[in-house]
């Protein structure tokens, strides 16, 4: 059954304790089902998943100076940038690509160039601007 299991322990005691804390949290305190128990949520005849949340709210203004709070964070994060090429914070790699598309532009295909163009014509927005450039709905290809 553990075989078949969505989660499985990871990183030594470290990590099976993280991950009992999560099971703990997330499914017996909010009444879901265990991870050995969870169904899938690709497959809709299967029922509903039984997955389960937990969240936290932390005032940190309360426990801990702003600014030595923020300097923690920032060394942290600097020694996880440090690791190496495979190993990134959260978002650092669609923050890169956002800040890609501000530098260079979007990059649309042809298929959402088309649907941007039909979409104005539906609501009769004008073809100005950087919409003036998209080719015309007939001349799109697929």
């Amino acid at each position: 059954r553990l075989a078949r299991s969505a989660l499985l322990p990871f990183a030594g005691q470290k990590g099976f304790g993280m991950g009992l804390m999560v099971e703990v949290l997330c499914a017996a305190l909010a009444g879901a089902a265990l991870s050995v128990d969870v169904r899938s949520m690709f497959d809709p005849a299967s029922g509903a998943s039984g997955i389960g949340h937990f969240f936290v709210v932390v005032d940190v203004h309360s426990m801990a100076d702003q600014n030595v709070f923020q300097g923690s964070l920032d060394d942290l994060a600097g020694h996880i940038g440090g690791a190496g090429d495979q190993v990134r914070l959260p978002g650092e790699v669609r923050l890169a690509q956002l800040q890609q598309s501000r530098d260079r532009g979007l990059v649309l295909t042809s298929h959402a160039a088309k649907g941007l163009v039909e979409a104005c014509e539906l609501v009769g927005l004008p073809r100005s601007g950087w919409l003036a450039e998209l080719p015309q709905v007939a001349t799109v290809a697929a």
